[in-house]
């Protein structure tokens, strides 16, 4: 489910049964819009000093700083032409929008139901940025949250597993969708023929393929991203965390616990625990850990993958045994520079790139400074993109330099998702850093964004809420291209509510924009680019108004 906001509604007997099975929605609302004369050029530029801002080339790749020089300066170098990296050499897709090349101004959306051929659609409600898709043989598998992200009041029958027939798109069934409890399903992981996934009803639960439970067990709290598969020689464990703070590792024969660890903020059901007066009480408060999958590295290096979650601390969890193996507090000193991070990971977790000794993590940091009103800490904020070593130790840290634009709201609000094995990127309202770990270097996409400024003097963004950007470059007729995705983009009705999802392909050697093409709804659910029916045709697919959409990508209409 999203964020959640639970609100006490009444104490009568009724009302506090119905809480049982869910959420209320908070609702905010935005006032008219005045358009402001503002610059929508994009640009890759970084200042090569935190004071210098004259250099606005487009083409730049910016190598990361040595720590120990106490340096913020940076070696730009162009990016090379026509060149793809190790990575991208395996992981890209070609043979998708073959005339690309006639579109005569790619920053103007095109209706993607008017450029792409339809193949087929199907009402599955809604998925969220957590879900995901596993395809296994003619089948779809994906989890819904149905109609209604926060169930406590509504019977929401679409919330559930969907197989679905990739030829298509009919539902062949949906299973663990009762009708009492918030059944919402987030990310599903496919391991040895079988489905294993958590639910917002405080279970987690495997099954076969037809969806028969295997077996099925009571948790902590909701589980809002996809299990992940911890290899351990013969012995595989399956891994997920709850949202009021708990990390399991579970058979996946049997679902016996084989290790747990708990956050120190931890707030959920105990084995031993009254379980419904947890659940009663889970369904008015505020779960805010362990939102999103974990990173992975063999941080120990003995040969099995360790997790990495941000919860009250940034903390590398053992894979064979739930021991914490180090640790980066929310509050962090770099004593080498004396200066102090507040790194905050509520409902986020680190970023874990590249592999072996050469693995790095990184998370955005904002330096702790003496302000007494919100306008200094604008002025004053300086983000970091602090750069840890497998170990733990802080070895870089990459000036984060945005525009606050006084008075957005979230204006100093720096998000951060993993691309692939190799990328990493930080999102701000109009600032996208990209960083690369097999060449150790940062690529900028920048002022892609136009603001407006509402009745109380707020500016508010055309593109905003959930970005998504494609693990594989894309091969077009123009060159490489990268392919980002907004949640929401330009209003184009009178109903500021009506804002639909935009996806647009930059340009890998120079970040100019080649396509944008807007969805039917704005929707936080992922894409997938993938010859989803096996017609040697690629796909692609989204999830628009409660409908999972399947669209040719071979050409534009144009």
């Amino acid at each position: 489910m999203k964020t959640k906001t639970k609100i006490i509604m009444a104490s009568s007997v009724g009302v506090l049964t119905l809480g049982l099975l869910g959420f209320t929605n908070s609702l905010t609302s935005e006032s008219k819009r005045e358009t402001l004369d503002l610059d929508n050029k994009h640009s890759t530029s970084l200042p090569i000093d935190e004071k210098n801002t004259k250099h606005q080339k487009k083409n730049e790749i910016v190598k990361t700083p040595d720590l120990t020089k106490k340096s913020t300066s940076f070696d730009v170098k162009p990016t090379p032409k026509g060149k793809l990296n190790t990575y991208f050499k395996k992981h890209s897709v070609d043979n998708v929008l073959k005339n690309v090349n006639a579109v005569k101004n790619p920053k103007l959306p095109l209706d993607v139901d008017k450029v792409l051929e339809k193949k087929w659609d199907v009402d599955i409600g809604n998925m969220s940025y957590r879900s995901n898709y596993e395809l296994v043989g003619n089948y779809l598998y994906v989890g819904s949250n149905g109609d209604h992200f926060r169930d406590w009041r509504h019977v929401d029958k679409k919330s559930g597993v969907y197989k679905i027939n990739t030829k298509n798109g009919k539902i062949s069934s949906k299973f663990c969708d009762a009708n009492l409890g918030d059944m919402d399903v987030n990310g599903l992981l496919y391991h040895n023929g079988n489905l294993f996934f958590g639910n917002d009803n405080d279970e987690f639960i495997s099954t076969d393929l037809n969806g028969k439970i295997n077996w099925r067990i009571p948790v902590s709290g909701d589980v809002e991203h996809k299990p992940t598969l911890i290899k351990n020689k013969e012995n595989n464990f399956i891994v997920f965390a709850t949202e009021t703070g708990e990390v399991r590792a579970v058979d996946p024969k049997t679902g016996n616990t084989v290790w747990q660890h708990r956050d120190r903020a931890f707030s959920g059901w105990k084995e031993g625990d009254n379980r419904y007066v947890f659940k009663l009480q889970a369904h008015f408060t505020d779960g805010e850990l362990f939102f999103h999958e974990p990173g992975l590295g063999d941080f120990n290096r003995d040969g099995v993958m360790d997790v990495l979650y941000g919860g009250t601390d940034i903390k590398a969890i053992n894979g064979v045994n739930g021991k914490v193996l180090w640790k980066i507090p929310a509050e962090f000193n770099d004593v080498a520079n004396k200066v102090k991070y507040e790194v905050n990971m509520i409902k986020a977790t680190p970023l874990v790139v590249g592999k072996g000794k050469n693995t790095k993590v990184l998370t955005y940091a904002k330096e702790i400074t003496n302000t007494d009103s919100e306008e200094n800490e604008s002025k004053n904020n300086k983000g970091k993109i602090l750069v840890f070593n497998y170990k733990g130790k802080l070895i870089n840290r990459i000036p984060y330099s945005f525009e606050f634009n006084n008075g957005t709201w979230g204006k100093t609000s720096v998000y951060n998702y993993k691309i692939n094995d190799v990328e990493a990127a930080f999102v701000s309202n109009n600032t996208i850093y990209i960083y690369n770990a097999e060449n150790n270097t940062v690529s900028i996409i920048k002022q892609f964004n136009k603001f407006s400024k509402d009745n109380w003097g707020y500016l508010n963004e055309e593109y905003y809420g959930t970005v998504e950007i494609a693990p594989f470059k894309i091969k077009t007729n123009v060159g490489a291209c990268r392919l980002v995705k907004w949640e929401f983009g330009p209003n184009t009705s009178k109903d500021e509510w009506n804002r639909q999802s935009i996806v647009k392909l930059f340009k890998v050697d120079d970040n100019s924009e080649v396509l944008t093409l807007r969805l039917p709804s704005g929707e936080e659910g992922p894409l997938l680019i993938k010859d989803i029916d096996r017609d040697g045709k690629k796909e692609l697919l989204v999830e628009c108004n409660g409908k999972l959409i399947c669209y040719d990508l071979t050409s534009l209409k144009i």
